[in-house]
């Protein structure tokens, strides 16, 4: 990754400074990825509307998605503000809450809200935009946050990358 150069004005004089990519410039993409892709279900839906299967099975499975979602993103969420008030590159600190075993909570977390909610409503279509909506951010978003986070944190990253999975 580059670094960007950029003309600060203090007192006058004209400084150059570096400015570093950061993850949280790519991270506002993806929740909006689920949201369009959940807008766009509901939609077809609405037009088209091609049912799952039986309610009575995919209810209570959508349900636990919801539930499992909700605490998987609350929980990252947590932990991840954690390390934002950290400035120190301490590579035990990628394996705290739910990075202990998903790269990716958050996504995950957002992938299990949004096709729990197609199970509870029974819509093919955004379950087929959910999975659409997890390749979006597997193959845009989340190789890119991971390039940025190599060049921040170095072999403490990679090392972490190594032992814990992208998902699941």
């Amino acid at each position: 990754m580059h670094e960007e150069k950029i003309k600060m004005n203090t007192n006058n004089n004209e400084v150059l400074v570096n400015k570093k990519p950061h993850v949280s410039s790519v991270v506002v993409y993806p929740p909006m990825i689920y949201l369009g892709g959940l807008v766009l279900g509901l939609i077809l839906d609405l037009l088209i509307p091609i049912r799952i299967e039986s309610r009575v099975f995919f209810v209570p499975i959508g349900l636990i998605f919801l539930t499992i979602a909700t605490i998987l993103i609350s929980w990252a969420q947590h932990t991840s503000r954690k390390f934002n008030k950290k400035d120190e590159k301490i590579s035990n600190d990628f394996y705290k809450g739910p990075y202990k075993f998903s790269r990716n909570p958050t996504y995950l977390g957002l992938t299990f809200l949004v096709i729990g909610f197609g199970f509870i409503i029974n819509s093919l279509f955004v379950a087929i935009f959910t999975i659409l909506s997890f390749i979006i951010t597997h193959f845009l978003f989340v190789r890119k946050e991971e390039n940025i986070l190599k060049e921040k944190y170095g072999e403490h990253y990679l090392e972490y990358k190594k032992s814990v999975r992208s998902w699941f």
